[in-house]
């Protein structure tokens, strides 16, 4: 049997109602393919922490594998993210990252011609749902609510039910299929429940 293409959610991910991916990496044909979610964090240094912390993880395994010191083996990740920065500099670095970053679009920027058609395939809806900026939910309180969809109804903000086409989006990316029948039938209604929202809102 091969090896899974690709790896588990985290436990700890998994079950918070209000957990989300901010980045994937893939190998392939000698290359690294990588997806961010950059408008997690303002500030691009918070990404050197979370790098630290990769590298930790990193290392923990290792050191449950081989045994070897952790010290040690940051040490080694240490040498070869230097030697790998002093190689890799401006546009050099686009030569080997297939960066696919999200444009998100806030609900109060949104146009009714954003939305996609309620007949839409699957591609078009991610590319949509993607286009929310999940952190959003924390601001405006909505956590555990957000992975029920029948809590999607008219009284619903444009927010809210943008967070569940979000959260169903990667739901289903997850499981690496198309959403059943009941579902999609709930997705169109949330879009068909967007639309009306902006149109209401015109003057």
């Amino acid at each position: 049997m091969g090896k899974p293409r690709e790896l588990p959610i985290p436990p700890g991910a998994a079950k918070a109602a209000n957990g989300f991916e901010i980045a994937r990496i893939w190998v392939g044909n000698n290359s690294q393919h990588v997806s961010l979610m950059t408008s997690v964090w303002k500030d691009p240094a918070a990404w050197g922490t979370a790098l630290m912390n990769l590298a930790k993880r990193i290392a923990d395994a290792y050191h449950k594998e081989s045994g070897s010191e952790t010290s040690e083996l940051l040490s080694r990740i240490r040498e070869g993210f230097d030697a790998e920065w002093e190689q890799t500099t401006g546009e050099s670095a686009r030569s080997f990252l297939d960066e696919d970053i999200y444009n998100h679009i806030r609900s109060d920027q949104l146009k009714i011609e954003d939305i996609p058609r309620s007949r839409a395939d699957w591609s078009e809806f991610s590319a949509f749902a993607l286009r929310f900026d999940p952190t959003v939910l924390g601001r405006i309180g909505y956590g555990k609510q957000v992975v029920d969809l029948n809590n999607a109804t008219s009284d619903s903000s444009i927010n809210q039910l943008r967070a569940h086409l979000f959260v169903e989006q990667r739901r289903w990316h997850h499981f690496g299929r198309d959403p059943d029948y009941r579902t999609t039938m709930k997705l169109r209604e949330i879009l068909d429940l967007i639309r009306e929202k902006l149109k209401s809102a015109d003057p």
